[in-house]
């Protein structure tokens, strides 16, 4: 896709849960989406533990038919946020939103 993402996190104070900062997994996982797009463009994807919804906001950049994330309801807040920063080049991938 080429373009970047606009994410927030908050750092783990080891107070709060791990959900709410961007793991290197999840650059990786994009890095690799970005790279091989047919794995979630046209396509239904569900990002469990998604914390800040990196990767699954990227697959929905990239053209997935339908994008569920999940985590526990402490993360959904800054998922939400990460969700809505990104939401207008989602909808521009006809990425449907159910």
């Amino acid at each position: 896709a080429g373009g970047k993402l606009l994410l927030h996190e908050v750092a783990n104070n080891q107070i709060n849960a791990t959900g709410l900062n961007i793991w290197d997994g999840a650059l990786l996982m994009v890095k690799y989406l970005e790279n091989c797009p047919i794995r979630v463009t046209s396509k239904q994807v569900l990002e469990l533990g998604a914390g800040c919804g990196t990767a699954g906001i990227a697959a929905g950049i990239l053209g997935a038919k339908q994008v569920v994330l999940t985590d526990l309801p402490y993360a959904l807040s800054v998922m939400e946020t990460n969700v809505e920063k990104n939401i207008s080049r989602i909808e521009a991938s006809d990425y449907q939103q159910i």
